[in-house]
């Protein structure tokens, strides 16, 4: 079920008050499909939760490996 826009603001505001970081990232097919080919299969799933589970990871791996280096390289030789 849907939230109606005051339980949205309310969540937001007890987010925000426990310190969480609250970010909207709005992600094209063109770029699903980029991340799906960089390692994260359901990022180009059907499901919406599933592809917002993807990029999650996705961008904190991204962010981990720009603050701390890349733990692992994996090439599969097309580049």
């Amino acid at each position: 079920m849907a939230m109606t826009a005051t339980e949205r603001s309310r969540m937001l505001r007890e987010r925000r008050a426990r310190g969480n970081v609250v970010l909207t990232v709005v992600v094209g097919e063109d770029e699903l499909a980029e991340i799906a080919r960089a390692g994260y299969a359901e990022a180009a799933a059907a499901d919406r939760k599933a592809r917002e589970a993807a990029v999650s990871v996705f961008l904190s791996d991204a962010v981990w490996a720009l603050t701390h280096g890349p733990a692992v390289v994996v090439s599969d030789g097309n580049g």
